[in-house]
């Protein structure tokens, strides 16, 4: 990315199957959704290092990897007249992530480290315990 390249074109590109096709490949390489994709990335990565705003950073995940599911389409034996690379139609890397975040953001408490404490003490995240 920071030589010329574009993080969304080279995997939403290849989108050649499922529902959603037109729409990835409609917004491949498109600046606004590099910057979306890794301003995104990093908010959901800091959150988790950080143990703070983990619900809402594991919600953030979730959708990530599922519209990243719907991106690479495992239903499909084919894309583009080659096999796909799932050896599971419908369960693959991208759904045991979203499994995971969501356990994560099921479980999310008070005890994520030093920074998650003080982060479930402010005013604003007590109000609204989905913060947490």
């Amino acid at each position: 990315w920071i030589r010329g390249g574009s993080p969304t074109k080279g995997f939403l590109s290849g989108a050649n199957v499922g529902p959603l096709q037109g729409f990835f490949r409609a917004i491949s390489g498109v600046p606004g959704m590099d910057w979306l994709f890794m301003i995104g990335l990093l908010g959901i990565g800091l959150s988790f290092l950080l143990g703070v705003a983990l619900r809402p950073a594991a919600i953030s995940g979730t959708l990530l990897v599922v519209l990243m599911w719907f991106a690479t389409w495992p239903p499909a034996t084919s894309a583009g007249g080659q096999a796909t690379s799932s050896t599971n139609p419908v369960i693959d890397e991208h759904i045991l992530e979203a499994f995971a975040m969501i356990v994560i953001a099921v479980f999310a408490g008070k005890t994520a480290g030093y920074l998650g404490r003080r982060w479930a003490n402010l005013e604003i995240v007590q109000r609204f315990p989905w913060l947490r």
